[in-house]
């Protein structure tokens, strides 16, 4: 139960192959395991529901990137970059006076 306390805390379990038994305590590393996820080390993956034709892979990651700049946007908004002074509007007659 502690070793498997140990490889739980520091999400290990998926790297190593474990034999236990009333005696002993034997493991070995996955290694093609451990080099297939060392292959994805700082990659990331975008995924979309368009097809290929309407959206190709460059796009998708241009799209991505330019979320970056909606969420300084709004970000702007909210906080007290953004300088805006209060508008007043009075009431609107029918024939617009």
């Amino acid at each position: 139960m502690r070793v498997g306390r140990v490889l739980n805390r520091f999400r290990m379990a998926k790297h190593f192959a474990l034999t236990i038994t009333d005696t002993a305590l034997t493991w070995t590393r996955k290694v093609d395991a451990i080099a297939a996820e060392a292959a994805l080390d700082g990659l990331y993956v975008i995924r979309t529901s368009l097809s290929a034709d309407q959206l190709d892979a460059a796009a998708t990651v241009a799209a991505y990137k330019s979320l970056a700049n909606v969420e300084r946007a709004f970000r702007s908004m909210k906080t007290i970059d953004l300088h805006v002074r209060p508008v007043h509007l009075d009431s609107v007659n029918q024939d617009g006076r």
